[in-house]
């Protein structure tokens, strides 16, 4: 697995977004390494190397950042949302770690 666990955290946007609340999810573990070889396995995913993050579009609305020790998603109703986007995330790179072991080498279970 890529990333086995998660603190849930939900703010409000501040400025023109006052409607919409974001969450972090705070990684239990460092996926750094990882990130830059994600784009070759997951689609409409982009990397920016500048940041070492991954940027990522759920429904079309629902923006997803993926940094080596967390998740930020924007524009989300409520927590139950964030519960349903943050675990859609984590399926996808769960789902991706095996091809990505056979890019890397890597044996992390």
């Amino acid at each position: 697995m890529l990333i086995n666990g998660y603190k849930l955290e939900i703010t409000w946007e501040a400025g023109c977004c006052t409607n919409w609340q974001s969450a972090t999810l705070r990684l239990s573990e460092d996926i750094g390494q990882a990130l830059p070889h994600l784009t070759s396995i997951i689609e409409n995913i982009k990397y920016d190397p500048d940041l070492n993050s991954l940027y990522l579009v759920k429904d079309g609305s629902k923006h997803i950042y993926i940094y080596p020790e967390r998740i930020y998603i924007s524009y989300i109703k409520n927590k139950e949302e964030a519960q349903v986007v943050a675990e859609w995330t984590k399926d996808i790179f769960n789902e991706a770690y095996p091809k990505l072991a056979e890019i890397t080498g890597s044996k992390k279970s």
